[in-house]
Parts: structure tokens; sequence; C-alpha cells
């Protein structure tokens, strides 16, 4: 058979990609072909054509639509090119154009506000020694020189390990027997030639579903080298953890594609951290990651299917100590890896971090914490005993499943104000509006709220039944009917330069349910641990997309028990910080070994008292 090559031109960036066809009737994935390009774009979903972001325009070479295309799309857009890019087969020549909210664009990072300082007392040292060779008096093997002199200094014995003695007796005799050894609790880990004891770092590690988050950490001084955020390439097959699951459940090649992303990007990320500092990778001898249990399990290449289906069982929680080359991390190959260890189910070692800081400020004081995010996980600590859950609250709050969401990345709206008879609008990096990430979201739909403009039960009132609204006509203009009868609310007129921003119906029930299930959640925990709404007295959240809202905004709306605005606490990424407490002192480990053993895990999943809370919670804004 003759083969077929066809040409695809991405625009705006002028972009020129052939393929080759097996036949004329052969086709190719639009989505696996901007994959393979590394083309920026979207798939929150994992390209089951459901959420509608990867909309690109096909400026020519239109294919046919797609069922799930005419249910996303109007007349007017199927008409125009617009098409899925998931759902698309290119078998002819053609110019697709990206729409800027179909990209990709850079994540902000939110650091943990409490980086309060502690006793340094790191996992691994460096030990400078001067060393007294063999001689025919006092004949000693290599490592008895170095073991005796270890001894005398630090009162401990360690143990020599393979790649530590393969170097031994070269780095030796390099600078007559002056060395620096590197030393972790009970083992040897390198030896290097002169004094760079001084030379001493560690990573710690987020490994979120949405991002992934490191920071290189000077282990003499304390100090935080750098720190940088990107997406987890991950997101690719799917926002959610499920799609995750899914994909990499597939097949073994499947599950090393899942690894070698998230390794890729955190590898990119050291580099670039070390490059900006001046410091080599190879002086960071010890790193510590915290991601929920799906994330720990892709991360060392294990399938995580058993987590996903009836009883939720991980197939381990107290995660191995590893061997950077083990991960194929680009640190130094000897370097230690240490895993923060998952609770139950969804619940992981993320929860584990957030816990170390939250009890590092907590003064003895009955809490609830809650890290928000594309999977909710909760713990509730009463009078020493502590209770977690994990809660599906679904892609809305991260923007996807919202007809015009996007995640906390450039243009996207985060809050909703009324200044001067008319609306505007705060943005991520102050740019102009593209679309609502999840803070957004409910700082809308809080402000619609208090406007009269949704009632109580999350309606979107037309403009005849809006009373008692100072300025009514500001909001009433603004209340629309598509060409299916279905209400919205225009957040913003497209024209030349703008694209209309909506927020619809049924964005609002998207709300509703992922608001529902993080209520039904605390209040599960909470009879089940036995305290009264009333005897919670912090709130702590964690989570960059936590720390977006405003307390006003989480106690109207009801997403936690109503407390005075003084006792929610915002954390940040206390997961990364949680995993830096750990790095600096090596005593934070037996602090949360002693937690885990009172720590009991609650699975949701098939809970009558979940259900009731969650519907009881569902028909309220």
């Amino acid at each position: 058979m003759n083969k077929k090559t066809i040409s695809i031109k991405i625009l705006p960036d002028n972009i020129l990609l052939k393929e080759n066809l097996e036949d004329k009737n052969s086709t190719i994935s639009l989505a696996n072909l901007l994959r393979k390009n590394k083309i920026n774009i979207s798939f929150p979903c994992g390209g089951t054509g459901v959420c509608g972001k990867c909309k690109v325009k096909f400026e020519s070479g239109i294919p046919e639509s797609t069922s799930d295309e005419k249910r996303l799309f109007n007349s007017d857009e199927i008409k125009s090119g617009y098409r899925l890019a998931c759902q698309t087969e290119l078998k002819n020549d053609c110019e697709i154009f990206i729409p800027s909210t179909s990209k990709k664009n850079a994540i902000d990072t939110l650091l943990s506000k409490y980086e309060h300082k502690q006793q340094i007392k790191p996992i691994v040292k460096k030990l400078f020694l001067k060393l007294i060779p063999s001689h025919l008096g006092n004949l000693k093997s290599d490592a008895d020189i170095v073991g005796t002199t270890l001894y005398n200094l630090t009162g401990k014995t360690y143990r020599s390990t393979l790649q530590y003695l393969q170097k031994l007796p070269v780095v030796l005799r390099k600078q007559n027997y002056q060395v620096t050894v590197t030393v972790s609790n009970n083992e040897i880990l390198d030896i290097e030639v002169g004094d760079t004891s001084k030379d001493l770092f560690g990573l710690a590690v987020d490994v979120g579903t949405t991002t992934l988050t490191c920071s290189v950490v000077n282990l003499i001084s304390s100090e935080t080298i750098g720190t940088i955020t990107a997406e987890n390439p991950q997101s690719d097959f799917g926002y959610d953890l499920i799609s995750r699951i899914d994909h990499g459940s597939k097949s073994k090649e499947n599950l090393n594609q899942l690894q070698e992303m998230a390794i890729g990007k955190i590898n990119e990320l050291i580099l670039e951290i070390c490059k900006g500092n001046n410091i080599s990778p190879l002086s960071i001898f010890s790193a510590v990651m915290a991601g929920n249990t799906v994330m720990n399990h892709l991360l060392l290449g294990i399938d995580p299917y058993s987590v996903s289906v009836v009883p939720y069982t991980s197939v381990v929680k107290n995660l191995p100590l590893l061997s950077a080359n083990q991960l194929n991390l680009k640190v130094n190959p000897f370097a230690e890896v240490f895993m923060l260890p998952n609770l139950g189910g969804f619940v992981g070692g993320d929860i584990t971090g957030d816990l170390l800081v939250t009890e590092s400020i907590n003064k003895k004081e009955n809490y609830l914490l809650i890290d928000i995010g594309t999977n909710c996980e909760l713990v509730i600590h009463k009078d020493g005993k502590y209770m977690t859950a994990s809660s599906p609250a679904g892609p809305a709050l991260e923007g996807a499943m919202i007809k015009n969401g996007m995640r906390a990345e450039s243009g996207a709206i985060t809050d909703i104000i009324c200044i001067n008879n008319d609306i505007e609008y705060l943005t991520v990096g102050n740019e102009k509006p593209i679309g609502i990430c999840g803070s957004g979201l409910f700082h809308i739909i809080d402000f619609l709220v208090q406007k009269g403009v949704i009632d109580s039960r999350g309606k979107l009132l037309k403009p005849k039944n809006i009373e008692n609204i100072h300025n009514k006509d500001v909001f009433t203009n603004r209340i629309k009917t598509d060409e299916n009868g279905v209400i919205y609310f225009v957040l913003q007129n497209s024209d030349e330069e703008n694209n209309e921003i909506v927020l619809t119906q049924k964005d609002i029930r998207q709300f509703q349910l992922a608001k529902s299930a993080i209520v039904a959640a605390w209040r599960v925990l909470c009879e089940n641990i036995k305290i009264n709404y009333n005897e919670i007295e912090q709130v702590f959240i964690a989570g960059a997309f936590g720390n977006y809202i405003r307390p006003e905004a989480v106690l109207s709306l009801g997403l936690v028990p109503n407390l005075s605005l003084d006792k929610i606490k915002y954390i940040g990424d206390a997961a990364l910080f949680g995993s830096k407490m750990v790095l600096l002192n090596n005593d934070n480990i037996e602090k949360f070994k002693n937690i885990l053993n009172k720590i009991k895990y609650i699975e949701l999943s098939g809970r009558v008292d979940f259900q009731e809370f969650y519907i009881n919670d569902l028909g309220k804004v």
C-alpha cells in the first residue's frame, strides 16, 4: 500500500507538522499528534470528550463534527470550524488555530506561611575527616580507617554501602587522606575528595495531581535556595485521579509513561533551581516527597488500580526508603529518597505533611484540617485523637466541568467586585480575564447570592424574579438565555479582543456538588469522632486553591463550620513545608509516626450517613 503524508499547520505559532499515514483511509488522533510534538494544550478530562477544554478551530480542512462536539458547541461554532482535539481524527491537510483558553499557562506558587524556625538535625550529614593512613605497624583496611574515625567522632557505627566501597580506595589517596563522608542514620552514602562539608542540600517535592512543586534546601543553614512550580505533565491524561489510574492500569508501558513524565518534570525543576543558584545537583543528598496515594504509586511505577475499587486499598502505606538512582532522580545518585507515608484510601503523604505543619502551630485545640484540590482530604483532631477521610470533590474546583473554567493560571478570574455601577474582576497576574478558576467560581457565586441574583437553593434567577437589589440593571442586563433555553450570567461580553465569559446554571450545580461532598465529609468525621460542630476551635485550610478563597465566602457558603473569621487559618502548600520539616529535622519522622499510630481512616464510599449529609447540603449555597 502507498503511504499518505498530510501537513498540519498549528496557529498562531505557525508550527508545521508532517505525518505519514498508512494509506488514504488511515487517520491520526489530533490529541496524540499534539502530545507527541509537545504542543501546548490542556486535556482536563483525559480525552473523553466531556469537558470541552481542548477546543480548537479549523481554518481549513474542517473534519465532520462528533456527537460530543454537537453537545458542547452551538451551531455557529460548529459551522465556524470549532472542534475538540481529543475527538478529532485527521486524514487530510489542515490549518488549526489553538485559542489561548485551550492552552496551559504558568501556575502560581503559593508557599506555606509558617516557615518557622526549628532545630537543624537533618537526615543526612557531611563530616570532614583527616585520616591517618594504614602502615606496617598498624595495618587497617581502608574501610576500617574511615569507620574507626567516624566512631570516635560520632559514637556510631555506620554500615558501608557498595557504592561507597567502590569509590573509597581512589578518593582516600587523592588528597592525602583528607575526605568528606556523607552519612545517613546508619550507613555511609558517599565519600568525596577534600572538604565539601558546606555543600549539603536537600530536595522537598510536593507531588500534586495538578502541580509539581520543588524546593532545594540548604541542610546546614536551613535556607530555602529556590522553589519552582510546574504543571504535572500527567494531566495530559486527565486532571482527575481516576483518569490517571485508568490510563496507567491499561499496560506496563502506560504506567512507565506516567512515572517518567512526573520524574522528568521534577528533574527539570531541580536543574533549573540548581543552575539559577550556582549549585551542583550532585550536592543534593536527601529528598523528601509528599503526594496523595495515587501520585505516590505512579511515582514509583506501582499500578494504583486497587485504590480505585472496593475496598480501596493501596499497594503500600509505608513507602520504602529509596536511592535517587532507583528513581532516575537527577541529584546525587546515592541520595536517600524518603516518601511521606499514605494514611488510607486516597489520603496520602500530602496530608502527612499537612499534619506536621498543623501540629507545629496548633495549641492543643480541636481542629478541622481540609486540603482542597481535585480530591479533598480532611482530618478532624479531638483531644489527641485523629480521624481522616477523602472526599470526591470532583474537578469543578480546578476549573474543569465549568463552561469557562480554567486553572489558576494567568488571566483566570479569582474574585469579583462591584465598582461605580459596574462589575469588575481580579485575575491571576492582573491580566485580562480569559476564564474562571476555582476560587473565582467560589467568589462569583457568593457575590451573586449576596446580591440576590442566585437564590438560597442555587438557582440563577430570571430578571423578572429579582427584587430589592441596588443597581438592578447592572445584573439583570447580564442574564441571558441560550438557544436551548438555558439561563446564564454574562461576566464578560465577547468582542474582537475578548472571549465571552459566562456562569451557567450547570456551573452552579457543579459547584454545589463539589461543596456538598466536602461538607458531608467533615460532618461524617465529626459524628464518628463524637465532636459537636461548635467544639471545633480552628479550621486549617491547605493547598493553593484554598488559600485564594476569602474566609467570608468560605463561611457564607457553608464550606466549613460556622466559626469566627479569625479561627480560619490558611497554611498554603503545607505538604511541601512538611517535607522540608522532615529534611531539616530527623525527629519529625518520629512525630508523624506518633500521629499515624493515633489516626483512623474512614472510607466514605457507600456510607449512608455520608449520602444523607450530602443530599441535605446539595440544595443550598
